[in-house]
């Protein structure tokens, strides 16, 4: 598998749900969510769960990195801790020396297997972690839990600005 993302489409949101910066008779806001997980299976299993959200998946934090790096931003990041090549916790800071609001939005997922190491920086972190395995309800309900603590529609509300555009110079 490539890690390549894959966009999952969906129904939408009741029209009470809205982007703060959504027109009255705009379309209704869509919650962002990435999940990152090397099992492909699980990442069309949790694609389906959340449908009723704007879904991408991707199988490695590599791809993950592209997306960011794409200026692509989300209302939650659903990552594994346990990565090839990139583990979750590193995606985390690298995600957090270019966007601290974005990593402020990683939900960590793992099997349970940790070593101290990693255990105690996901204590360290404070962010919220899904143990493996979990059902589909389980993850829909958290989800929604999640997504309850911020505004949706974060990067429409706070875009970052592209690499390429700079700051205008002071007068």
């Amino acid at each position: 598998d490539s890690g390549a993302p894959t966009a999952h489409s969906s129904t939408s949101l009741p029209p009470a749900v809205r982007s703060p910066g959504a027109q009255p008779d705009g379309p209704p806001a869509r919650a962002a969510v990435l999940m990152v997980d090397d099992e492909p299976a699980l990442c069309r299993l949790s694609a389906r769960a959340l449908a009723e959200y704007d879904t991408t998946t991707v199988t490695s934090a590599v791809a993950a990195l592209e997306l960011f790096a794409a200026v692509r931003r989300y209302d939650l990041v659903l990552c594994d801790v346990m990565l090839p090549q990139l583990g979750g916790l590193e995606l985390h800071a690298r995600v957090r020396a270019i966007d601290p609001a974005q990593a402020d939005r990683f939900v960590f997922i793992t099997g349970g297997s940790l070593t101290s190491t990693i255990g105690a920086a996901l204590q360290k972190l404070s962010q919220p972690v899904l143990l493996k395995p979990f059902s589909t309800t389980a993850l829909v309900e958290q989800t929604r839990r999640w997504l309850g603590r911020w505004p949706i529609g974060f990067g429409a509300v706070m875009p970052l600005p592209r690499p390429s555009e700079e700051p205008p110079m002071p007068r």
